[in-house]
């Protein structure tokens, strides 16, 4: 039976269970570049066998079951440079994969339909994506290689120059609501647009916009919650240390 209510992740739960119960958890694995074959083993086993934090991962799979992230208080360095491979996989999915999908699945209801008002979805989604590329080379190319450096975890800079005497609190500034405008363009869909025999298309285009939205919104949590609190806590430890 098909349950609204997910699971709370532990450590000795079968990670293939918890898979087939939410398959957005293989979204965040692959955000994570963990394999999808996991046997019979616990998420402890899985975590051990592919070099990362079980505590992070635990609180990535909780985020992504529905409940709400919270900052783990031995959460260092290392889970630092595990959250920016994971948003940086991330905004490859957003660009390579959903961007051309839902693209794809306008101009084919443009051809089915012909309606003016999907030309009005095109260009919002268009202009939508826009924004959301803007945000994304902002973390890419300023914010992520900025924290590294600030942390003295260089390895995980990429190969964009930091912006010296960066702070977490220009990075909290710049930080937006990337996926509640994607709201306006499914009521497009579902209210305004009439129905010329797209039904399938007009579904497979509501799933797509669905799928974005909801990993858009554990982008920004895991950003809000853990990622932005977590460089802070590590931005006071360092100026601590330094006095």
């Amino acid at each position: 039976m098909y349950q609204t209510r997910k699971t709370f992740v532990r450590p000795g739960m079968k990670l293939s269970g918890l898979i087939l119960e939410n398959p957005s958890l293989l979204l965040m694995m692959e955000h994570l570049r963990a394999g999808y074959v996991v046997h019979e083993d616990s998420v402890e086993q899985v975590c051990a066998r592919e070099g990362i934090s079980l505590e992070l991962f635990l609180t990535l799979c909780n985020t992504y079951n529905g409940f709400p992230p919270r900052l783990h208080p031995g959460f260092g360095g290392n889970e630092v440079c595990t959250l920016i491979r994971f948003l940086r996989n991330s905004h490859q999915y957003y660009r390579n994969e959903k961007y051309p999908e839902i693209n794809n699945l306008i101009d084919r209801l443009f051809r089915q339909n012909g309606a003016p008002e999907i030309r009005l979805v095109d260009r919002f989604f268009h202009d939508y994506f826009q924004d959301v590329t803007e945000h994304l080379d902002y973390e890419d190319k300023t914010a992520f290689p900025a924290i590294c450096f600030e942390l003295g975890l260089e390895h995980a800079t990429g190969p964009d120059q930091p912006p010296r005497n960066f702070t977490v609190a220009q990075y909290r500034e710049h930080h937006t609501d990337i996926e509640s405008n994607l709201s306006d363009m499914k009521n497009l869909l579902l209210k305004h647009i009439p129905l010329n025999g797209d039904e399938i298309l007009r579904r497979k285009l509501l799933f797509s916009l669905f799928e974005l939205e909801a990993d858009l919104t554990i982008h920004s949590l895991i950003e809000e919650a853990i990622l932005i609190p977590l460089v802070k806590k590590l931005e006071n430890d360092r100026e601590r240390q330094e006095r």
